[in-house]
């Protein structure tokens, strides 16, 4: 699977559990993250990466500066959750925008513990997971872990 593979993914199965979700492919706007979406009357902001192996350190080559402080300074704005969601060829990582920055350049598995993991390589997994995230009480949660 490629990252365009498991993005398409993770948007359809989305929708199967009744989220909104958009894709966005913006060459004007820069750093805007892959999808947003709406749910359970929350919206927020989804960025997308695919790693074809798991790496020692968390460094994903094109996740830049610029798309962590546009996650950051957005979800600090009020408009509703933010995160990194990257997926692996046997398991899938959530990060709220604000423990992205403290994963980048971290063990492996110290930075995926600052998240929400799924270990399962099908998309429609997370998106289970994802759905049953998406309440106002467990969402600050996991935000609460920054």
């Amino acid at each position: 699977m490629d990252e365009l593979e498991y993005k398409k993914k993770i948007m359809n199965g989305l929708v199967e559990y009744g989220w909104d979700v958009q894709a966005h492919e913006d060459k004007i706007s820069r750093y805007i993250p892959d999808l947003s979406f709406a749910v359970n009357g929350m919206s927020g902001w989804i960025e997308v990466k695919y790693l074809k192996s798991i790496p020692k350190v968390f460094k994903i080559e094109h996740l830049t500066k610029g798309q962590i402080a546009w996650l950051e300074k957005r979800a600090d704005a009020g408009a509703g959750p933010c995160f990194l969601l990257v997926g692996t060829p046997s398991s899938q990582h959530l990060l709220d925008a604000h423990n992205v920055r403290a994963a980048v350049g971290a063990a492996w598995g110290r930075a995926v513990a600052l998240g929400v993991t799924v270990h399962e390589a099908e998309p429609a997994s997370m998106c289970r997971v994802l759905s049953k995230l998406m309440t106002p009480v467990l969402l600050s949660a996991i935000q609460r872990t920054h």
